[in-house]
This record gives C-alpha cells, sequence and structure tokens, in this order.
C-alpha cells in the first residue's frame, strides 16, 4: 500500500483535524496505534470491574472489542470496522455513559498530603499487614487502575509498607483496616 493510500486511510480513522501536514505518515501511524490501545486498556478495565471472565488462552482484541459490543447491545454499521466504530463511540459522551471511559480525579500535590495526613492519623503510620513503621505509603483498596474514580476517596485508602502494597499489587482487593 503506498504511503499516500495508508496517510488517507490513518486520517479517516482519526478524523479531518488529523490531515495537516504537521503530521507524517509515522506520527499518524503512531497516534492511530496510540488510540486503539487505550480504547483496549479502557474495554479491559470495564471487563475486568464488570466480572467478565475472559477465556483462556488469553484472546486478542478483536474478542474483547466483540464482547464489549454484545454486551452493550450495540449495534456496529456494516460500513464501518470494530475499531472505527469503538474509536467514534469513545471520542464522544457515549464511551463515558457505558462506563468504559475512566475518569481520573484532578488533585494537587498539597490535597493529596492533607489526605495523607488525615488517613496516618486515622489509622498510624504503620503497615496494617505486617506492622512495620519502615517505609509507609497510602495503598488503594480498590486498585487505581482499575477504580480511578476512588483515587481521592479516603475510604479506599489504607496504610501499608511499600513491600506489602507492592506484593499487593493491583491483583486483589484487600482491606487491612478492620482486621
Amino acid at each position: 500500500m503506498s504511503k499516500r493510500k495508508k496517510r488517507l486511510e490513518y486520517v479517516s480513522f482519526l478524523g479531518n483535524k488529523f490531515d495537516d501536514d504537521r503530521y507524517t505518515t509515522a506520527d499518524l501511524r503512531s497516534i492511530v496505534l496510540n488510540k486503539k490501545r487505550t480504547i483496549t486498556k479502557q474495554i479491559k478495565i470495564w471487563m475486568k470491574k464488570h466480572d467478565i471472565k475472559t477465556p483462556n488462552p488469553y484472546p486478542r482484541n478483536k474478542w474483547f472489542f466483540e464482547k464489549f459490543i454484545e454486551i452493550n447491545n450495540l449495534n456496529v454499521p456494516s460500513n464501518v470496522s470494530q475499531t472505527k466504530f469503538l474509536y467514534d463511540l469513545y471520542s464522544n459522551l457515549d464511551f463515558e455513559l457505558l462506563g468504559a471511559k475512566t475518569v481520573r480525579p484532578e488533585i494537587t500535590y498539597s490535597e493529596w498530603k492533607k489526605l495523607k495526613t488525615m488517613i496516618f492519623q486515622k489509622y498510624g503510620k504503620i503497615c496494617l499487614k505486617c506492622k512495620t513503621t519502615e517505609n509507609i505509603a497510602l495503598d488503594h483498596i480498590k486498585p487505581y487502575s482499575i477504580y480511578p474514580e476512588l483515587a481521592t476517596d479516603p475510604d479506599n485508602l489504607q496504610p501499608l509498607c511499600r513491600s506489602c502494597n507492592s506484593i499487593k499489587g493491583n491483583r486483589s482487593i484487600e482491606d487491612y483496616r478492620f482486621q
């Protein structure tokens, strides 16, 4: 496929605002791939939140797209690819209404510091799992990567040492506050 044809394909995917000489074909390709990765990541997070199990072996992105479209009873026009359809959906409010677009709360450093102080005053500056007092940080009980809207919710924060926080990771929802 010629460079010109590929460029037109990328512009048709992204929209006319990208039909500008400032963007090389390589730039457009990079933007398209980044948008596809973002949409895929958002759909995977949405599925994890809704306890939708993925088959084993782990499927390709197409499976996630198809499952998301099926679960939400979306109608993809026959002349549009699933990826383009989801990109257009993602670019509009519709994706947020389906609960698939995560919104990260804005918080300043000083606000985070106050929140951290409040949590330490409430539970002490001690790891609630191993009881050490060194390298204490705040842990998101419901993982930040899956529930970014709870990032600054005091009821979703607990003090853990960096080691215990790292071991817990974003794989589990473990609340050590009341154990």
